[in-house]
């Protein structure tokens, strides 16, 4: 299944920080909107990732979309029957990646003709939601089949969810949480120790020599949080027979070498500026903002939930995840919950969606 990049700007969108920005946001789409427009399936990205979410842009290329096995003709979201559309988030952090379009530090302010930085307004888990709504308003498209994404993309439809009550049929969300956990909110060590790159200039090193020591350490702190311990020791095995760690306290073991160089990789289509915003965006997500309590935030909404966690997962709990689900059935509404045990741990949502494939197209197939 063949894919390409279109574009969608907005001239006027107001935050949830109540600061008005434009908007200049990348999108994709998988199958075709029928008459009525009601075929619709958005599917929001996760932190790192972009709206490339199945398919290929060309034959040649290496990698298909993140969630292909579960995406496109006769797949579990089926692209015979679904128009499924994907949008770049505002402040997405790949801003060195050709096929990413967005709008956050990295873009140029009209008002000084030069890249925000850090005065680009604050951007919440809700304004990704209401942004790519715009999208789909510009579409003509006023209603949802569903709304579903992993990590900080079920996040984001879970706000469309809450917020815009009669928009959704169904929501799913994989790896996520109704609200971010406090340890991986503990942002800013990792922070404090990107700032103090010399690069990084408190922000303004656009046009300038990058802060690439400071991508490459928050990079390698989220590779630590983002597998299992299990899969860790797979991923970074440990030589014990290295003498270098015993006689020198500075020595580089194997493991230190090996994440070094994932973070590298990892890091070179990223901008600090972007993962500290989009770290905010995740840091601050709490569906219970603005109400008085979960039970309060879920008895809006109307849609069919399905949730499902990964028991290994360190970065989303999911205890939150459940605890919706119960709260949604408790209050009135239709939810389930499926928990997996993966030693992927998060990334089992986004790397190995055969396992839950069957989950997604009964969910999706069912009244």
């Amino acid at each position: 299944m063949l894919t390409k990049k279109q574009i969608f700007e907005c001239d006027h969108f107001r935050l949830e920080c109540g600061k008005e920005i434009s908007l200049r946001l990348g999108y994709e789409t998988y199958g075709q909107l029928n008459p009525k427009k009601d075929n619709c399936i958005l599917v929001s990205h996760y932190f790192t990732a972009s709206s490339h979410a199945a398919g290929k842009y060309t034959e040649e290329d290496a990698q298909a979309g993140y969630w292909d096995d579960l995406i496109g003709p006769g797949k579990a979201v089926d692209t015979d029957k679904y128009f499924v559309i994907s949008c770049d988030n505002l402040c997405n952090i790949q801003t060195k990646n050709p096929y990413v379009i967005t709008t956050g530090p990295a873009s140029i302010d009209p008002a000084t003709d030069k890249p925000y930085g850090l005065t680009f307004p604050v951007v919440s888990s809700k304004d990704l939601a209401y942004s790519q709504k715009k999208l789909l308003e510009s579409l003509g498209i006023t209603h949802l089949a569903a709304a579903m994404g992993p990590s900080l993309g079920g996040m984001t439809a879970m706000q469309l969810a809450i917020h815009e009550p009669d928009y959704v049929d169904k929501l799913i969300g994989v790896v996520t949480a109704p609200y971010n956990y406090i340890g991986p909110s503990f942002q800013y060590a990792v922070w404090d120790a990107a700032k103090s790159d010399p690069n990084f200039n408190d922000g303004n090193y656009y046009g300038g020599p990058q802060p690439d020591k400071a991508m490459v350490t928050l990079c390698k702190n989220l590779m630590t949080t983002i597998y299992s311990q299990d899969y860790l020791e797979k991923l970074f095995p440990r030589d014990y027979t290295d003498e270098s760690p015993y006689r020198d306290i500075f020595a580089v073991t194997c493991y230190d070498k090996r994440l070094e160089q994932f973070g590298k990789v990892m890091a070179s289509t990223m901008d600090v500026n972007s993962w500290i915003y989009a770290s905010r965006i995740t840091m601050n997500h709490d569906i219970r903002h603005g109400f008085r309590d979960l039970s309060d935030a879920v008895r809006r909404i109307r849609a069919k939930v399905l949730l499902i966690s990964n028991k290994q997962d360190m970065l989303e709990n999911y205890h939150s995840a459940e605890r919706m689900i119960e709260e949604i059935n408790r209050t009135g509404g239709s939810g389930k919950f499926i928990l997996m045990d993966d030693e992927l741990g998060h990334m089992t949502g986004i790397m190995k969606s055969k396992l839950f494939a069957e989950d997604v197209k009964e969910f999706l197939e069912k009244a």
